[in-house]
């Protein structure tokens, strides 16, 4: 499982409340139903170790005060091509048996109903789903997946279960609590004078970009209190978009994307960074990962390599390790927030623009791809 070994990709919410007392008795009541009463609507539920446990017990579930368990989407579903054939060859039958010339819409309605019938008992269902980990000592809960529609369905099951009301800390949420009203007044920071006005505000995308500016033109290392000191390094794959002309995407991925023309060219063309590959050290210590800078997803992080080979230690040592990196990387939001939201605001942007002027010098020869 990825808490315990391998990469991970995740997403991470605050939890304002404490959690239940009787929460697993909750996650039991809202159990992913057994495999033989799956129909052929899709269903959601929980379950513990993995996708098939159904048991929910401190052996099956804790791990100190850990809470971990799995969102399961489960559904009955016959496969398009096959029905397709079926349907096909009882028609081509019926036809021959009944010295048919065709079959109207209503006989042929009935046919497939019947196939339908017939598949889904022989048919076994389909499951997918991901871990979840509630940490209530740091008020943290880590979704295993990338994909925002997977956490809006698994989160809204967690709400309905437990009463929790995790809060997503993306740029945006994380923005309001930070600025408070003045989060509203955040404007895109404009890196070319023929820069048009955004329509929606992606805060994400400018602090990447920022990051990117920083590696290049300051320093990438920065403090964070209690846990010492941190660098960091930006990297392609470089994603690129802007919301104008069609919101056209541009991805730079061979050679040394940073050190791109086709990069400077991005930058200087109005686009932000989307999505790139960042490192973030401590000492010996590596996280390393792809940043989605819309949602703050972290794609195929590897963490640190750890010491501990036994199961608990191992996921104990790894869900430390996620602590520190966010600490890490929310203190970086935080510190761009504060750069780009008060008088030191227009500073902080003439730097960038100052930084996008002079770094075509340094740029070399790759290639990039389009997307439109």
């Amino acid at each position: 499982m990825p808490f315990d070994n391998g990469p991970l990709s995740f997403c991470v919410y605050r939890l304002d409340e404490d959690l239940p007392e009787n929460i697993l008795e909750l996650f039991a009541e809202n159990a992913a139903l057994p495999l033989n009463q799956v129909k052929d609507e899709s269903s959601n539920g929980w379950t513990a170790r993995h996708l098939l446990e159904r048991e929910f017990t401190d052996e099956t579930c804790m791990i100190e005060d850990f809470v971990q368990v799995h969102f399961r989407s489960s559904e009955l579903k016959v496969s398009a091509p096959i029905l397709k054939a079926k349907c096909a060859q009882v028609e081509f039958q019926t036809m021959q048996e009944e010295n048919l010339s065709g079959i109207n819409r209503k006989r042929k309605k009935e046919i497939k109903e019947n196939i339908v019938d017939e598949l889904l008992a022989n048919t076994q269902p389909s499951i997918k789903g991901f871990p979840l980990v509630l940490d209530p000592t740091n008020k943290l809960l880590y979704a295993a997946t990338s994909s925002a529609k997977s956490a809006d369905s698994a989160l809204a099951l967690l709400v309905e279960t437990t009463g929790l009301s995790p809060i997503p800390l993306t740029p945006q949420t994380y923005m309001s609590e930070q600025l408070g009203s003045l989060a509203s007044s955040y404007d895109s920071i404009k890196l070319t004078d023929s820069q048009d006005e955004a329509g929606e505000i992606w805060p994400g995308r400018d602090f990447l970009t920022w990051l990117w500016y920083l590696s290049e033109y300051e320093e990438a290392e920065f403090t964070v209190p209690d846990l010492g000191v941190f660098a960091f390094s930006v990297d392609g794959p470089l994603n690129f978009i802007t919301e104008l002309n069609g919101a056209r995407e541009s991805v730079v991925k061979k050679g040394i994307p940073t050190l791109s023309p086709e990069a400077d060219s991005a930058l200087k063309d109005g686009k932000k960074l989307k999505t790139a590959k960042i490192a973030i050290a401590r000492g010996d210590e590596t996280w390393t990962f792809t940043l989605d800078a819309d949602f703050f997803c972290f794609k195929s992080m590897k963490l640190p390599d750890g010491t501990e080979f036994q199961y608990k230690a191992r996921f104990i040592e790894r869900l430390e390790s996620l602590f520190v990196f966010q600490e890490a990387f929310y203190s970086l939001f935080k510190e761009f927030l504060t750069r780009f939201s008060g008088d030191q605001r227009e500073d902080n942007v003439q730097k960038m623009r100052t930084w996008l002027n002079e770094r075509e010098a340094n740029v070399i020869r790759t290639e990039v791809f389009d997307v439109k």
